[in-house]
């Protein structure tokens, strides 16, 4: 898995309130490039820290594209 896509192409692989994270950190040309770890980092410090496993577990899987155990 690509790990810098355009801003369009991570809001084919991020649920709508993960988007709207990236958007008030200021992501809204689609044309921008961000890499997984920003997406990652801003989701998390967006929402104040993930406190469920199922809700980290199920980012990673978009986002890097692998499952955790």
């Amino acid at each position: 898995m690509k790990t810098v896509k355009t801003l369009g192409e991570w809001k084919e692989w991020l649920f709508p309130r993960e988007m709207m994270a990236l958007e008030d950190y200021g992501h809204i040309n689609p044309e921008e490039e961000l890499s997984a770890n920003e997406v990652i980092d801003t989701i998390v410090e967006w929402e104040g820290g993930i406190t469920s496993g199922y809700h980290l577990r199920s980012i990673v899987s978009r986002v890097y594209g692998i499952e955790l155990e």
